[in-house]
């Protein structure tokens, strides 16, 4: 159980820094214009979010937890 809650707590906290950067990014210089590494960022705390609920969903459904 531990394991599943350090998976969503990493997960949400992946979620929440991409859109902290994202955000940042619209205000810092030069205003309204997202830096290329500031868009790397993101994708790669989207990209390992998202596999973390992936991998998790997946291994619910093989164990038969989800319906």
């Amino acid at each position: 159980m531990k394991s599943i809650r350090y998976k969503q707590t990493a997960s949400l906290t992946c979620i929440i820094t991409a859109i902290v950067f994202a955000f940042m990014g619209f205000f810092t210089p030069p205003t309204g214009e997202i830096s290329e590494s500031v868009l790397w960022f993101v994708a790669q705390c989207l990209i390992f979010s998202g596999s973390l609920i992936g991998v998790d969903c997946v291994i619910d459904q093989r164990l038969g937890k989800h319906s």
